[in-house]
């Protein structure tokens, strides 16, 4: 094989390569655009989980209230 040939077999290899490298470059950076939206939700998630916890204890200190009166009246 002449050295020509081996130069020009070279230059489409790595022209294949750069055009595989720019492919992976593209879809990882569609994996981490999703990747911060699922986050920002998740953040959000856990917000409200948090309110509602809040709530879920005020709803059982009130039913315990109410047990105690209910104890007393019995």
């Amino acid at each position: 094989m002449k050295r020509e040939d081996c130069d020009r077999r070279t230059n489409v290899l790595l022209e294949e390569m750069n055009s595989s490298i720019k492919v992976i470059a593209e879809g990882h950076g569609g994996i981490t655009n999703r990747l911060d939206k699922i986050e920002s939700r998740l953040g959000a998630v856990e917000s409200r989980l948090g309110s509602v916890e809040g709530e879920v204890y005020a709803v059982k200190m009130a039913v315990f209230d109410l047990n105690s009166r209910l104890a007393r009246v019995e």
